[in-house]
Parts: C-alpha cells; sequence; structure tokens
C-alpha cells in the first residue's frame, strides 16, 4: 500500500494522509495541526469533505453493527444522490458543525500521530477501496488509549464521487471492493460465519435492490443505466461467491 510505503520516508512529527482527487488548501492543514498540538489526547483528526456538488461525504462515523451497515448501504449511497430527496437526506445526516469525538475518521483526509502510526505499523494492505481500512486503523488507535476527531471547522474538496462512478467498470470494482473490504473486517474480529454469512446476504439484497429500482429509474434518465448494470453486477458477483472463505 501506498501510505505504508510512504510512511517510511517520513520522519515529521504527524502523518497526513491525502488523496490525489482533493483540493485544499495549506490553511487546513496548519488548523489540524494546531488542534491537535493543543490536544495530545486526540490521535487521529480529520476535516469535512464535501465533493464538488457540495454533498457532504461520510468522513467519520461509529463502530458498525448490521443496521448501521443497512443505513449506510442504502441512505449513505452515493449512487442515490442522484435522487433530490436522498441527496438532501445524506447531507442532514452528516452535516455537523461542532468538533465531536467519533470512532473512526475517513482516509482522504486525515492527520496522525506518527508514533501510533509506527506503533500500528500502518494500514492492513488487504483492505482496498473501502472506510474499513480506517475503521479498522482508527479502533486501534482508541484502544491505545487517544481519540479520533472529526473537525468540521474546516473542509476539503473530494471527488471520490467522480472517479468511482466514471465508467461501469470502475464503478463495479468500487462497489464489490466496499463490501469486501467490509467483510474482511468482519473476519479480522473473528465474528461468526453465521454473522458474515448474514452480512453477505444483506449486502446482495441492498445491491440487488439498487439495481432493480435503477432499471426502472432508466425510464426517467439514461444516467441509471451503469448504475443499475454495476449493482446487479456486484450482487451476482456476492452470489457466485457466497461460501468462498475469502469473502
Amino acid at each position: 500500500m501506498g501510505n505504508n510505503k510512504a510512511s517510511k520516508l517520513a520522519n515529521g512529527k504527524y502523518l497526513l494522509l491525502l488523496n490525489a482527487d482533493t483540493i485544499s488548501d495549506f490553511k487546513i492543514y496548519e488548523e489540524l495541526i494546531g488542534y491537535i498540538d493543543q490536544n495530545p489526547q486526540v490521535g487521529v483528526v480529520g476535516p469535512k469533505c464535501i465533493d464538488e456538488r457540495g454533498v457532504v461525504q461520510e468522513s467519520f462515523g461509529t463502530e458498525p453493527t448490521i443496521l448501521k451497515e443497512i443505513f449506510g448501504k442504502i441512505f449513505m449511497s452515493l449512487y442515490l444522490e442522484k435522487i433530490p430527496v436522498f441527496k438532501n437526506l445524506k447531507n442532514k445526516i452528516l452535516f455537523k458543525k461542532e468538533i465531536k469525538m467519533v470512532d473512526w475518521i475517513g482516509g482522504a483526509c486525515v492527520l496522525i500521530r506518527k508514533t501510533l502510526w509506527d506503533k500500528i505499523e500502518g494500514l492492513d494492505s488487504k483492505y482496498f477501496f473501502s472506510n474499513a481500512d480506517m475503521i479498522d486503523f482508527c479502533s486501534q488507535i482508541r484502544s491505545l488509549g487517544f481519540k479520533c476527531v472529526y473537525y468540521p471547522k474546516v473542509s476539503i474538496i473530494h471527488k471520490g464521487s467522480r472517479i468511482v462512478t466514471q465508467d461501469l467498470k470502475t464503478r463495479s470494482e468500487g462497489l464489490k471492493n466496499g463490501y469486501l473490504g467490509s467483510l474482511y473486517l468482519l473476519k479480522k474480529r473473528q465474528k461468526s460465519s453465521l454473522y458474515i454469512y448474514a452480512m453477505k446476504m444483506i449486502y446482495i439484497i441492498i445491491s440487488f435492490t439498487k439495481g432493480i429500482i435503477s432499471l426502472f429509474l432508466i425510464l426517467f434518465s439514461k444516467k441509471f443505466k451503469d448504475i443499475a448494470l454495476s449493482h446487479l453486477n456486484v450482487s451476482f458477483y456476492l452470489c457466485k461467491n457466497f461460501f468462498k472463505n475469502n469473502l
């Protein structure tokens, strides 16, 4: 993983993980550094992330549960943002004015104490394209007695939704890897096989339902075609590989 390799060359007090598809100002990082300097109990801090359309992104959260996963996969979906009611609902849920302690911060832009990064040995390289790597990492940060903080007083523009939805293949891979990352997190936390199979079934139902709804919406807009096909492709993939232990 690139972040892990690059971190070995870093010798500063903090590490800043920053996606290439972001737009920001150096003053943002200065403010994050100022905050973490003044709060020695904070191990990880991240700003508000919005996309180019002004939609607030899910860049923080609490520990996942089955109900939270269902809610997140439905109402936090990038793909339902094309429907105004879901876009407005997502913005309302994620809009926060005050600094708050959270369970995890997303990796699009996050400031981390270098000593903690080295102690944990960075991110687990088996994750790809999902928040699960940072959920896992931040859980370890908290187990060491440090806090993870969402700092919405500054924000960056993260074009991640545009990148991942640029074509059918990329969209399908992004969806698939998001689900696989979440399942790997459950396996790593030694959840029971029954629990993991239940989550697989939930993911299949959610993705298949989104695919069918998007097929209907093609009647009103052709932009839903790739959305429909990607969700149906991923639900088929999960069904086909349902009993494989590496999922």
